[in-house]
């Protein structure tokens, strides 16, 4: 897989995640696609 697939994907799972959260006001959402984020932009 190549980077710029697997970084696509993040943003669009990310996106998601975060777009339910705002919606829903769904704090476990919230916390599941923060760390998404770290694990994702913590290299």
């Amino acid at each position: 897989m190549k980077m710029n697939e697997k970084y696509n994907d993040c943003i669009e799972e990310v996106s998601y995640l975060l777009f339910n959260a705002i919606i829903q006001r769904e704090t476990n959402l919230k916390k599941k696609s923060m760390n998404l984020i770290e694990i994702y932009f913590h290299y």
